[in-house]
């Protein structure tokens, strides 16, 4: 049941926002990260004999899929895949798609995944979202090899000894390590306990970005968040196609009180230019209320240049 490097991959597409956000682009850590089966929902679950491309890439609803994660801390991001396997991105994704092959015979293909979520904390707590029209039933045949089969609140749950585990529903695969990752995740989704939605201050950042973003994260602490800008309080970024040659960056910060944020808009917007390594332009920065918007431009020609391999990645 182990497969590795499927967090390090997934981080590494957030490196369409600021690349020097994720730890990984400075350091190319060693460290690997094991990643099992999660959880399965009792629903009839329809077994999929082949897999039929998406036809139309997803509406983004990074909004929606923050109620599928628990309010415990961490960083949230979300990738639309489907969007990323456009002609102008292929110098990016596909090699970091390629590292995906080894999930072949889990029945998972992710060239026709959908968009994946992720809600991690350090190097060993996570758990990651992904939707595609998954071939349940080689999944299931293959979480038999070495998986023990059990339940939680009505899911059905794979796990292995000290590895994780696995949860299926209806074209959404959840991966989660340590395994009460996964439950925690499965509270949150059946309102059992406080979802990241539930979060006002996250809810709000993550609103506030471009509807139709490639990758979103967000956080109210943790290794991503500027600790050292004064009563910040939460914050999101994205990172957009804005035409066939152009990605745009959209930094969000939610702060104390709008004399907060006015006092921290220089900052702020330093924060943010520093943050990424690429050829920036058309930086601008506005302060409404509680909340700072810094936005800027980069080539598409330069996405994936920061010095990052796939098997360098990591936390």
């Amino acid at each position: 049941m182990t497969k590795s490097r499927v967090l390090p991959f997934l981080l590494a597409l957030l490196m369409l926002i600021p690349c020097s956000l994720i730890s990984g682009c400075s350091s190319g850590s060693s460290e690997q990260t094991t990643i099992t089966p999660l959880s399965t929902e009792q629903i009839t679950l329809t077994p999929t004999p082949t897999f039929t491309p998406t036809s139309t890439i997803p509406r983004n609803n990074a909004l929606e899929v923050m109620k599928w994660f628990p309010d415990t801390g961490g960083t949230y991001g979300y990738v639309n895949l489907a969007a990323l396997r456009e002609p102008q991105f292929s110098h990016f994704y596909q090699p970091f798609a390629s590292q995906l092959s080894i999930y072949a015979d889990y029945g998972m293909d992710f060239d026709y995944a959908s968009w994946e979520a992720l809600q991690y904390k350090g190097d060993d707590t996570y758990a990651i979202l992904i939707n595609a029209n998954w071939n349940i039933s080689e999944i299931r045949k293959e979480l038999q090899v070495g998986g023990i089969k059990g339940s939680y609140r009505g899911v059905e749950i794979w796990t292995a000894p000290t590895e994780g585990a696995v949860a299926l529903r209806d074209g959404l695969l959840l991966l989660g390590e340590p395994d009460d990752t996964v439950y925690k995740c499965i509270d949150a989704l059946k309102g059992l306990e406080r979802s990241l939605y539930d979060n006002e201050d996250l809810r709000e950042v993550v609103g506030k970005l471009p509807r139709m973003a490639l990758t979103y994260e967000a956080a109210t602490s943790g290794e991503l968040f500027p600790t050292d800008i004064a009563d910040c309080i939460a914050i999101a970024f994205s990172a957009e196609k804005i035409d066939a040659n152009t990605v745009g960056l959209t930094f969000v910060g939610k702060f104390t009180d709008a004399t907060s944020a006015k006092n921290s808009l220089s900052e702020f917007k330093s924060w943010a230019i520093t943050s990424t390594k690429y050829s920036i332009e058309n930086v601008k920065a506005e302060q409404e209320g509680q909340f700072i918007e810094v936005t800027m431009t980069y080539p598409i020609s330069e996405l994936g240049t920061c010095n990052t391999t796939p098997t360098e990645t990591g936390l």
